[in-house]
Order: structure tokens, then C-alpha cells, then sequence
């Protein structure tokens, strides 16, 4: 283990909750298994020309080559790249579009979306403070969430607790808190981790 790495984990150690992991994530770079699909899909010499972005329908039945072999038979020169995720939302869905559009490289032509996806913007519980279900919750995403909730609640003890869970991800995704082990493995420090080569190796972007 490098120098610097054994200091990451120390300093996570002693800063793995709340401040402390803020101040220490001025010093690492984040990552997460989505953003490490995005920037496969920004890879320049890939040449991605199509994206597709849903839920289970698209992560586990939408097969890129299939579809780009079909479409070429039929005379388009399509290269798709699937970002579907499991029980993905409309909220992880925008939140997604928007970082797709801030890395899409200038191959890309086409972005289709999953517009089958219900409105709820509940996840499941094994989804709870997951890097993928924090890294939505952005102060953009929270109004939106509550502009959901606000017609559909009868008071403002109702509102709370429908916010309540939304609210406790943005608090974690902004302080960082209990985020130290999760900071160290998303560092520049740590290299190549496994989740990074999960990522890449994503079955529906393999070439």
C-alpha cells in the first residue's frame, strides 16, 4: 500500500464522519459507478453516437449490440450506449440527463429516455445512502421532490415525513457524513478501484 493511500485511510479513520470528511474531500476526486459510466461514454475514441437512459425495462433489456447490428441492417450507423439502472426514478433519471449532457462527447447525436417511469421518487431500502441514490439528491432534485409531494399530502406533518428520507440523503451527500470509506475509494489516491472495473466492464457497454 502506498504512503499516500495508508494516509487516506488513516485520515478517513479519523474524519469518517460528518465535517471532517468535508474538509477532506477538498482533496480527492469522486467518483461512483455512474459517473464512471459516463465517462466511458465520453471516451472520444469510443465514438458513441446514441445514449439510452431508464430503469430495469432499459439496464436488462435494452443489448446495445443487438440494437446497433439491427439498425445498421436498416442503414443507420448507430453506436448506443446503455445507462439504465435498476428501479431508476424520473428524479435519478433528470439528474442523470444533466450530467449526461455536461460530458456528452461530440459523437453523440441521440438520447433516448425510459418514459415508462412512475413518478414516485421513492427507492428501495438497500438503495439507502447507496453513492448511486446519494449522488441525486442535489438541491435541485430536492425541490423538485417536494414540488412532487406538496399537492398530495394534507399537512405539513404529512410533507415532513414524505421529505423526511430525502431530506437525511441530502444532508449525508452534503456533509459527507459517514461517507470516509466510500471518499478514500473514490480518491485519485486509490486508484483503479474494483467497483471503477465493475463499471467499465458493464455488459452493455462491453464492445
Amino acid at each position: 500500500m502506498s504512503a499516500a493511500k495508508t494516509l487516506a485511510l488513516v485520515a478517513s479513520a479519523l474524519f469518517g464522519l460528518g465535517w471532517g470528511t468535508f474538509a477532506l474531500s477538498f482533496l480527492v476526486d469522486f467518483d461512483s459507478i455512474e459517473r464512471s459510466r459516463l465517462a466511458a461514454l465520453a471516451d472520444p475514441r469510443r465514438d458513441f453516437n446514441l445514449a439510452i437512459l431508464g430503469s430495469s425495462l432499459i439496464a436488462r433489456h435494452f443489448i446495445p449490440s443487438v440494437f446497433d447490428e439491427e439498425m445498421a441492417r436498416q442503414g443507420f450507423a448507430i453506436r448506443s450506449f446503455n445507462l439504465g439502472a435498476d428501479a431508476m426514478n424520473v428524479y435519478e433519471q433528470d439528474h442523470r440527463l444533466g450530467e449526461l449532457l455536461r460530458v456528452a462527447p461530440e459523437s453523440l447525436r441521440w438520447i433516448l429516455l425510459d418514459v415508462t417511469i412512475a413518478p414516485d421518487p421513492g427507492f428501495f431500502l438497500h438503495d439507502n445512502y447507496s453513492n448511486r441514490t446519494l449522488d441525486w439528491h442535489t438541491p435541485n432534485q430536492i425541490m423538485e421532490v417536494l414540488q412532487y409531494h406538496r399537492p398530495r399530502v394534507k399537512n405539513i406533518a404529512e410533507l415532513a415525513a414524505a421529505m423526511d428520507p430525502h431530506i437525511r440523503h441530502f444532508l449525508a451527500r452534503s456533509l459527507l457524513v459517514g461517507q470516509g470509506i466510500r471518499l478514500v475509494e473514490r480518491s485519485r489516491w486509490a486508484g483503479a478501484s474494483p467497483y471503477r472495473v465493475a463499471a467499465a466492464g458493464y455488459a452493455a457497454v462491453d464492445d
